[in-house]
């Protein structure tokens, strides 16, 4: 394939527990201006299958398969984010609980760009799963297959993204849109 119109960047945070210190340190010393920064696609414990907690499934039904389940955010402020993101999932198929909120959570990483008006796309496994931040979390209890079906949907979104006709949109009266 060609490659795509805008670069992407790859990041890796330190210090996400601490305060979102390494995330927060990017967002305010970018090395490229924030303006033309299209998105910021955040990938967080991708690789268990994570029985949902009742808030996070808001009414809708438990998940057919935790093997093909994933969790994913954006703000109300960037509905292409959503589109794009059901779009490339018709390619790779697995089961979506997305939501879209006026204020996205701020216990991770995207939370940074998301105050800095940048479109964002949060995706995990649901992540409180019993080992969260225990001895515990070993390799063994990873599913790779999982890890690599929610990487290709990241890659494909990524590219997405980054060959968008123009950059993600960010649009303050839509806080208190509909999903």
């Amino acid at each position: 394939k060609e490659k795509p119109k805008r670069s992407i960047v790859f990041c890796l945070w330190g210090a996400e527990e601490k305060g979102l210190l390494g995330s927060e340190y990017f967002a305010n010393h970018s090395p490229m201006p924030l303006e033309k920064v299209s998105a910021m696609i955040q990938l967080d414990m991708i690789g268990r299958d994570v029985e949902p907690r009742p808030h996070q499934l808001q009414g809708r039904e438990k998940p057919k398969d935790l093997s093909r389940y994933i969790y994913t955010e954006i703000g109300t402020q960037s509905p292409e984010m959503g589109e794009i993101l059901m779009q490339v999932n018709k390619t790779v198929g697995l089961e979506l609980n997305h939501e879209v909120n006026a204020r996205v959570s701020g216990g991770s990483d995207h939370y940074s760009f998301w105050k800095k008006k940048i479109p964002i796309l949060s995706i995990d496994d649901g992540v409180f799963h019993p080992d969260y931040h225990q001895p515990g979390d070993t390799a063994e209890k990873i599913n790779f297959e999982k890890m690599v079906s929610v990487t290709q949907l990241t890659y494909l979104i990524g590219h997405e993204v980054a060959d968008y006709p123009n950059k993600i949109k960010w649009d303050d009266k839509l806080v208190n849109a509909k999903k």
